[in-house]
């Protein structure tokens, strides 16, 4: 647990709800990131030396300090870290205009993988991970004066951090004016993991903004308390809580399930197969018992608003190739993308199928002891049956007189 105003971190047993150690650090944590390839801790935490952020690295397996790293990011009231799977690195912001990014697998002297510029004038206060789509989002501003008041006005960034490019920026249409002197939180992010939906807390509003990373909109405001900051979604019961900082008071929300899309698009990606051969697809809404036949020469088809269902597909590869999947059953509840891999039928599997095959026979008739003799012509095989009835007429006659 962090404690913003001390020098330590606390570990508490859920069991017992009891804290059992302290881990001592130089000053108040603003977060804590837990690596979930290596176990270890990230304490986000000033370092007062150069005014800039610093992260403590303690191993959860001794509930030690093995490592404080130096982040080069600028030292904000609200400093915040998210740990992103697809890359294992750890993003962390200072409230600066750009944010570190950590390689855990590193050794301790090469932590530091690079900073991002965010913008030249925008600066970071929050961010998350949606693990939907596999982007970072962070809550920025820009900030001005008014006469003895501050502006903040603030915007969604959209990082892919494969690239730590930015692919987007965009205004959720509010803004915070903070007199000198007075305390102040930042707009907070949550995502909600049932939906799929980013909750914003508008501080200055009093109201939550709902977006939805899918068309990168804002689709619903909702009125909470005064001052709402921290959101917590509850994964039991599917509750956000909202807690508001000037009223004292917790909003509870129950959000909305995401609306399936009456239309969707399928997009089917031929791999291994040359451009200009051609390929069927024969699709079946089953809900509807209707089959459509397709005929391509590309190796990237999208079949546009299609109904949402359940549908059928059936994959014919031109001569000479296999395919797989050949066929399957697909709920069309989104769009959806499938893989098709064609591969050549090699030459060396034919002449293999062909030299097994000649190895099978029918099973014959047991071998007699004749078996190698010539067969004897008709004409002789009569000649004697003509001699042996002649023979025993003879006997016959003879014996009658």
């Amino acid at each position: 647990m962090a404690n913003l105003n001390s020098s330590f971190i606390s570990v508490i047993n859920p069991n017992t709800n009891t804290v059992i150690k302290n881990i001592n650090i130089s000053s108040g944590v603003t977060d804590i990131i837990l690596d979930p390839n290596n176990g270890d801790l990230y304490v986000l935490t000033p370092d007062s030396n150069n005014f800039s952020l610093a992260a403590y690295v303690i191993s959860t397996k001794n509930d030690s300090v093995v490592e404080v790293l130096s982040t080069g990011a600028i030292l904000g009231t609200e400093d915040l870290g998210v740990y992103v799977p697809d890359t294992g690195y750890i993003y962390m912001d200072g409230c600066s205009d750009y944010f570190a990014v950590f390689n855990p697998n590193n050794d301790s002297t090469s932590y530091i993988l690079h900073s991002t510029l965010v913008s030249s004038k925008l600066l970071a206060s929050s961010m998350l991970y949606d693990p939907t789509n596999g982007y970072l989002y962070v809550m920025a501003f820009t900030t001005g004066t008014y006469g003895a008041s501050i502006i903040n006005n603030y915007s969604l960034l959209v990082i892919n951090p494969h690239t730590n490019d930015v692919i987007s920026n965009i205004s959720v249409g509010f803004t915070y004016i903070i007199h000198i002197g007075c305390l102040y939180f930042n707009p907070y992010l949550m995502y909600d993991q049932a939906n799929g939906y980013i909750y914003i807390s508008n501080v200055s509003g009093n109201n939550v903004l709902v977006f939805d990373p899918s068309n990168n909109s804002i689709i619903a405001n909702i009125s909470v308390g005064c001052e709402p900051y921290s959101i917590v979604y509850n994964s039991n019961n599917g509750d956000i809580y909202v807690a508001n900082i000037m009223s004292g008071t917790i909003s509870i929300i129950v959000p909305q399930p995401k609306p399936i899309p009456k239309y969707v698009n399928l997009k089917f990606v031929a791999e291994g197969l040359p451009t200009g051969l051609t390929w069927r697809l024969v699709l079946c809404n089953l809900e509807e018992q209707q089959n459509t036949s397709y005929t391509f020469s590309y190796p990237v088809i999208s079949l546009l608003n299609l109904t949402t269902g359940v549908y059928r597909y059936v994959i014919i590869p031109p001569p000479g190739y296999t395919v797989y999947p050949s066929s399957g059953v697909i709920n069309l509840t989104a769009n959806s993308e499938i893989e098709l891999d064609f591969k050549p039928i090699s030459s060396t599997n034919t002449t293999t199928t062909s030299s097994i095959s000649s190895t099978v026979s029918v099973p014959t008739q047991p071998t007699s002891v004749s078996e190698g003799l010539p067969v004897p012509p008709l004409i002789i095989v009569s000649v004697i049956t003509a001699i042996i009835v002649g023979v025993i007429v003879a006997i016959v006659l003879v014996s009658r007189k």
